[in-house]
């Protein structure tokens, strides 16, 4: 078994919040707005952008920790 590195793992921390921050912020904006259509989030494209890459961001550091880099 390979060892977890702690930097790694600090990083996996910090984007996974990152992510949430984002993802939260997105959610907040479209509650009750027009920006909810068909249980979608359609206005906000630079909030979206933020969500996405945000998970993209985080995908990485999570291959990253699985790989044990």
């Amino acid at each position: 078994m390979m060892a977890i590195s702690k930097e790694t793992l600090a990083r996996a921390i910090a984007e996974s919040e990152r992510f949430l921050e984002a993802a939260r912020r997105l959610q907040e904006k479209g509650e009750g707005g027009p920006e909810v259509c068909s249980g979608c989030y359609w206005a906000n494209p630079r909030e979206q952008a933020k969500v996405k890459r945000a998970s993209m961001d985080l995908t990485h550091v999570l291959a990253d920790l699985r790989l044990c880099r």
